[in-house]
This record gives structure tokens, C-alpha cells and sequence, in this order.
């Protein structure tokens, strides 16, 4: 087979000894190794700040004769760090977009939590809320916004946040947009 200028180009290139290829590859992975650790870095110091803000949610149920079940979660927040927390939301993932169950502070009142501020909110549900994905937004003193998983305490990806607050079409919905786009 003729490869033609390609072929004859091939040939004449030297392409250096295994050393070389070694040395650059640990070269490169090196590099990788640093950038990503310093970014592992960086990400942990943001994060302390968001740290100091601590939540802890007490979930509950409340049974009255004659009544159905009700449920609710108890939640206190201590903002311990020397900036103030802004904007605590906590809000859940709903059929079929996300809605803010309320404000941390009563009403909709998003006064900031001041350094060393310990508050105590209630939040009532008509059923249990375990599997709802109840989360707890929040902007921390550099203003980076953050989100907690509620009851288990972890940090949400972009992804995770992403895919709470996605409308979701049921099927039945979606064969009926179909239809009405083929019938038009």
C-alpha cells in the first residue's frame, strides 16, 4: 500500500526513544496531579466557610384522634462563623417544578443570620417528607450559594441540585403533547 508524501513524511520522523515518551507522559501527569489538587484545595477552603453554617432537621410526626397524620421537621441552624449566612431557603423538589417550602426566618422575611445566631424553625407536611429531597439553600459571606441535602447533611452537585428542581412531564402528558402535535 502506497501512503504516497504521507508515507514517505512517517519514515523520516523521529518519534525518540522510549525514555522520551516516558518522561513526557510522567511529565503531563504530573501536571495533572498538581492542577487537581490545588483545585481540591481551593474547593475545601470555599467550603469551610459554608461549614460554619451548621443545620441539624428532627423529623417527626404529630397523630390527633379523629385526624390524619401530619408531619413536620424541625430544623435549627447556627451560623458559626464571623460573617453573616444570607438568603436561607429551604425548599423540596415538586410535581412537576421545585417550590420554596418557605424562608428560614418567619414569613418571607430573608433578614441575613448574624455571626453566632442559633434559630429554631418548624416546617409542617401532610405526609412524610424522608424521600421528598428536602434541601436547605443558602449564600455564604463570599456569596457563593450552596445547597444541602436537609436530613442527611451533604452538599448537592450542580448536577443533583439540577435534577431536583427539573420539571418532570409525566408519560400520560407527554403522549398527549405528541398527539396534539401530529393532529395539528
Amino acid at each position: 500500500m502506497d501512503l504516497g508524501w504521507f508515507g514517505a513524511w512517517w519514515i523520516t520522523q523521529s518519534w525518540g526513544t522510549v525514555a522520551d515518551w516516558v518522561t513526557g507522559l510522567l511529565t503531563a501527569l504530573t501536571l495533572w496531579l498538581g492542577f487537581s489538587i490545588l483545585a481540591s484545595d481551593r474547593k475545601r477552603e470555599k467550603q469551610r466557610l459554608a461549614n460554619r453554617f451548621m443545620t441539624h432537621a428532627m423529623l417527626g410526626a404529630k397523630a390527633s384522634s379523629g385526624k390524619p397524620q401530619t408531619w413536620f421537621i424541625e430544623v435549627r441552624a447556627f451560623n458559626g462563623g464571623d460573617m453573616p449566612i444570607n438568603e436561607v431557603l429551604v425548599s423540596m423538589p415538586y410535581h412537576p417544578v421545585e417550590f420554596m417550602v418557605d424562608t428560614f426566618r418567619a414569613g418571607m422575611n430573608v433578614e441575613p443570620i448574624a455571626p453566632q445566631e442559633t434559630l429554631k424553625r418548624t416546617f409542617d407536611f401532610a405526609d412524610s417528607p424522608v424521600n421528598k429531597g428536602l434541601m436547605i439553600a443558602f449564600y455564604d459571606a463570599d456569596g457563593i450559594k450552596w445547597h444541602r441535602d436537609l436530613l442527611k447533611g451533604n452538599y448537592l452537585s450542580k448536577r443533583e441540585v439540577k435534577r431536583y428542581s427539573k420539571p418532570v412531564t409525566p408519560w400520560y402528558l407527554k403522549i398527549f403533547k405528541l398527539r396534539k402535535l401530529i393532529v395539528r
